[in-house]
């Protein structure tokens, strides 16, 4: 195609076919611009049981109109139209969807769906987005589901899926509202493998529908004192914005590109800028199950053996390979990417949660979600040098974790503004990690009330049981904390009895070599321990 096309407020739009089913589209390239609605694609605007190969976009593709589909996600909390939690601690997993607008938008595909493959197919040149709206850090795109290569590729079941192989976005900026990615912005029942995203910039402001934005319910409350955790649906990822279902895998693939939420400037972020779940990889993993990943197993793992070099910033769910994963596995995978949060400091300012990890940000707690973390490590700085950036929960492998972690290690240099880092798990809900290492410095500059909880291997830990082994931290540990004192340990920075419950803790075969430093005013009362 040598001409541009346009279908303003229409759907089914591409640079070589608008709808294509049961065909067979090899050695064809587009040249020329594509706009139109939604289901918008440079080489197909939407596809079923489709072959595309040797393919590709060399323009931008932009989608100005919208569907309204169902988001769905897993979560254990239910809060009716008043706020009241319904179910919680003991109620059981659900699955709840909202309503939220979709443009199906991707450089060489909007939409893909049942038993269908893509192939040597190039995004060259493209940029793929939605419409915005609103300037600065207020900026919003309108509508989700956008990727570099593909923006839905969902398969109609386990056998009829789709697969993605030799895909390569290059260079090419990537912009939505929710489920962004550098490959795949949706992916279901469906498979991506040796696929790149070469450089192109991925951003997310929030799932919309109509005029607001749109978010999910995370956890519930531990106890009446916990605020409930409510995230902005965001999803963008260097590979995949969201991987939803047991049916859906990442192999041996990378990303080269920054991902990231918007930035802003001052303490209160626009709610633009609070897009959550960010990751080199993957913004977020959505499965029902998680299974058992051993040496043998590892290429059975949602994410396989893929690298991120890109630099990873977000607001929440921060993580260099995945954001946020509701159960699933990664395995075989390292970032060397910085990775950092996009929240600012200031002085008695109210400190969040951010959950940010080398490897994975967030896998949730209290949800009946278990996540495996399998031979993976970080080599990347994790936060800000400056300490202009803070917030909780902040590990060299996992920022929050519920589940297992098992032959990992972090080298990576660790700075944060506020409390609980760890060099492996920033905060511990329940599992096991074993057969890990730390050898990266943690710097802790705590300018809240709050005490410090800085450990070798993990920051602060509750709830239970849990079980560390097979361990050791080589890394230095400081913490400066003016206000509330200091909880350094080689091992584990704290152990918390949060809602009264009473918690196990067994460490084995564990050791330190690593100096621990604590600096007050002098008034305060420092805890330093080889282990705790």
């Amino acid at each position: 195609n040598t001409n541009n096309v346009a279908g303003t407020d229409t759907f089914n739009i591409g640079g070589i076919a608008g709808s294509a089913q049961y065909a067979d589209i090899s050695k064809v390239e587009n040249n020329l611009k594509v706009e139109g609605g939604y289901n918008v694609g440079g080489i197909v605007g939407s596809g079923e049981n489709v072959n595309i190969s040797d393919a590709v976009n060399t323009q931008d593709v932009t989608a100005t109109g919208s569907t309204n589909e169902k988001y769905q996600y897993s979560t254990k909390v239910i809060y009716d139209e008043y706020g009241n939690e319904l179910t919680g601690l003991n109620g059981p997993v659900h699955t709840l969807e909202v309503d939220v607008d979709v443009a199906n938008i991707g450089g060489i595909a909007g939409k893909i769906t049942g038993a269908s493959n893509l192939t040597n197919v190039t995004n060259n040149g493209g940029n793929v987005s939605t419409t915005s709206n609103g300037t600065g850090s207020s900026k919003y795109y309108h509508a989700g589901n956008v990727g570099g290569i593909v923006g839905s590729a969902a398969g109609t079941d386990v056998n009829n899926s789709v697969t993605i192989t030799n895909a390569e976005n290059k260079e090419n900026t990537v912009f939505g509202a929710h489920n962004v990615g550098g490959v795949a912005g949706y992916l279901e029942n469906g498979t991506i493998k040796l696929s790149s995203n070469n450089g192109g910039e991925i951003t997310a402001t929030g799932a919309r529908n109509s005029n607001n934005f749109v978010t999910e319910q995370i956890r519930p409350r531990q106890d009446a004192n916990t605020t409930k955790e409510l995230f902005n649906i965001g999803n963008m990822g260097g590979i995949v914005g969201l991987m939803y279902g047991d049916n859906a895998f990442i192999s041996q693939s990378g990303n080269r590109g920054n991902v990231h939420s918007p930035t802003f400037t001052g303490t209160s972020a626009p709610e633009a800028a609070q897009a959550a779940n960010v990751g080199g990889i993957v913004g977020k993993i959505d499965r029902s199950k998680t299974q058992a990943i051993s040496e043998n197993t590892e290429s059975l793992a949602a994410v396989y053996d893929c690298y991120n070099r890109g630099d990873i910033q977000g607001y929440t769910g921060i993580g260099g390979i995945v954001g946020f994963m509701y159960n699933g596995e990664v395995a075989a995978s390292d970032n060397t990417g910085t990775v950092k949060t996009t929240r600012q400091i200031a002085d008695n300012d109210e400190r969040g949660t951010i959950n940010m990890g080398g490897i994975v940000g967030d896998t949730t707690e209290n949800s009946g979600a278990n996540a495996v973390i399998y031979n993976v490590h970080n080599d990347g700085i994790i936060g800000d040098s400056n300490f202009g950036l803070y917030g909780r929960h902040v590990g060299g492998v996992v920022g929050r974790l519920s589940g297992e972690v098992g032959k990992t290690y972090n080298t990576g240099a660790i700075y944060n503004g506020y409390s609980v880092v760890g060099g492996i798990v920033g905060y511990m809900a329940d599992g096991n990690i074993n057969n890990s290492f730390n050898t990266g410095n943690i710097t802790v500059y705590n300018r809240d009330s709050a005490t410090s909880q800085v450990g070798g291997i993990v920051g602060g830990l509750a709830v239970g049981p849990i079980k560390i082994e097979n361990v050791y931290n080589l890394g230095t540990l400081r913490s400066f904390n003016a206000n509330a004192g200091n909880s350094v340990g080689g091992i584990v920075g704290g152990v918390f009895n949060w809602g009264g419950n009473t918690k196990e803790l067994e460490v084995n075969n564990a050791y330190t070599l690593g100096n621990l430093y604590a600096f007050d005013n002098g008034s305060k009362t420092d805890n330093l321990g080889a282990i705790y």
